[in-house]
Order: C-alpha cells, then structure tokens, then sequence
C-alpha cells in the first residue's frame, strides 16, 4: 500500500515502511497544491481540527479502513467547517461515524456549502438510554443479576455498576442481563457504554447493601380442609441470602406451642392427628405464628 509523501519529503513505497508517519503529519502544515493525501489509515486515530486544509482538492480514501473514532471525527468536522475550503473535494471516510448536534450542522454545511463529496461516513446511532434497573438493589458480596432495561444498547456494550464491571450474559437493544461484582454498600451509579464511544448514567440507580435476616414472614392463614388445617403465609424478602426453612409453631390450647420446621420450597403447612376431634377444634381456635431462617439468622415473629 502506497502513501503519497509530502512535498519536500522522501516519496514512499509499498515495499518499505514510511519514513513520515501520521503522528508527525498532525503536526505540520498541509502543503500546497497538495491534491491527494493517504490512503487506508488503518491505525490512526487523531484529533486534527487544527490541520491547514486550505489547499487539498481531494482525499480520496482517507479514512477508509481507518482507527478514527466519532469523538476525533466530531472535531474534524466542526474545526473544518470553520476554515477555508476549497470546493468541490471528494472525501472518503468510509467506516467513520459522526454525532447528532454541532458536528452534523458541520457536515451539512462543508456539504451544502462547499459541494465536498463525503462518501461513507455515517450519523452516529442515538445514545443509550437507561429506564430502569430491576432489581435496583443487590448485595455488598456481589452476584446478583440485573436487567438493565433502555434503548440504544449495541452488541459488545459495557456495564459499570459503582466503577466494577458487571458482566453481561444477555444483550439486545433494549435490555441489558448483567451480574454484579462486590462492591462496599451504598446507592452508586449504573454505566452502559456502547462500543461506538457513547454512554449513559444512572445516578445512583443501584444500592449495595450488606446480607441480613429476611423480613417477617406474612401472618399465617389457617384454613379447614375435611380433617386437616392447612396453613399459609407469604414468603419474606430474603435480602439475597434464601431462606433455609421456616420456623411453625402452632397452638391449639393458648399454653403450649408446637413446632414445625418446613421447607423454603414451601409456604404452608398442613397439620392433622390434632388431639381435640374436628368439632373441637373448629370451636376453639388454633394460632399459628412462623419465622423465617437464612445464613444470617432469624428473622422477626409473624
């Protein structure tokens, strides 16, 4: 692959590597009556608003092929736009993409003003958005999976939960599945970077929170079915550390309480071979209460 020199610089060939390079091309002037500058710069990626590009006539192929990314693009175009230009030039810049705002005006303008050719550069794709994080909260130990739902989201994309990474396992362009690493507690920010160099923050959008005992399970509902009891209750808020089993105790004589241990599979119970006969205990009443266990400990009495 040729590149044309410079005037007054060595003229380069294929067969050996250039001696001027784009690194110290960024920092000259542009000759003049320069009509045709590189081709496929597959490594370069500069900002270089501030070259002289008054006397260029074409630039074909630039930035085919080429590393610059929409950031360095945006400043070429609304630096250029404010320079002379001469009419009339082809430019390539096939693979490069450009943001909505200042730099598409810019665009416009070299276009409309001037009559450049600008062949394959395209409008960057809208930023990302974040709706929702669900669940909002997870623990300090890390693990938890959250959907991350919005707009805008590419393949590849990145997830910062409070500055770590949370590694995603799902991705489509509305939805984000990632798993959290361990953070201290407290509310920290949610980071979605797509690879096109845009991002969006949720501030504050998740809190970190140490292990705890679950909440109290919901109160007991006992219900006769033909000569049994069956006991129900809603399951407790687990804080991410599940329930191990559930603590019943049941009283059919207001003076002594009987356990049950049950399994976190389920949430009700259900009791027969009571002492008093069906009658009986249809016409006293029978209390139930229940706690829940996880590795942390217990929690409150319904």
């Amino acid at each position: 692959m040729g590149i044309e020199a410079p005037l007054g610089c060595e003229r380069q060939h294929s067969s050996g590597p250039p001696a001027t390079t784009f690194a110290s091309l960024a920092r000259v002037r542009v000759p003049a009556r320069r009509a045709f500058w590189y081709h496929e710069p597959a490594s370069f990626n500069q900002d270089i608003r501030h070259w002289d590009v008054r006397s260029v006539t074409a630039m074909g192929a630039m930035f085919i092929s080429s590393a610059l990314s929409t950031p360095n693009y945006d400043s070429l175009l609304v630096g250029w736009d404010q320079r002379e230009l001469n009419d009339n030039v082809p430019f390539d810049a096939y693979g490069v993409k450009y943001s909505a705002g200042q730099p598409t005006l810019a665009h416009e303008r070299v276009v409309a003003d001037h009559h450049w050719t600008i062949a394959g550069a395209g409008q960057q794709l809208p930023p990302p958005t974040i709706a929702s994080l669900s669940p909002g909260t997870g623990l300090t130990d890390g693990g938890t999976r959250v959907t991350i739902s919005g707009t805008g989201f590419l393949p590849n994309s990145y997830v910062t939960i409070g500055g770590s990474q949370c590694s995603v396992v799902e991705t489509s362009a509305t939805s984000m599945v990632c798993t959290t690493s361990p953070h201290m507690p407290g509310p920290v920010d949610a980071v979605v970077s797509n690879p096109d160099g845009q991002s969006v923050t949720s501030a504050n959008g998740f809190v970190f929170f140490y292990p705890r005992v679950p909440n109290v399970p919901g109160t007991p509902l006992a219900t006769i079915k033909d000569a049994e009891i069956v006991a129900d209750w809603t399951q407790p808020n687990d804080y991410g550390k599940p329930v191990l089993w559930y603590y019943l105790e049941y009283s059919d004589d207001a003076m002594s309480w009987k356990p049950r241990l049950v399994s976190p599979a389920e949430n009700h119970v259900v009791l027969w071979g009571l002492r008093q006969s069906l009658r009986d205990v249809c016409a006293r009443s029978v209390v139930f209460r229940v706690t829940a266990v996880n590795v942390v400990g217990w929690s409150g009495v319904s």
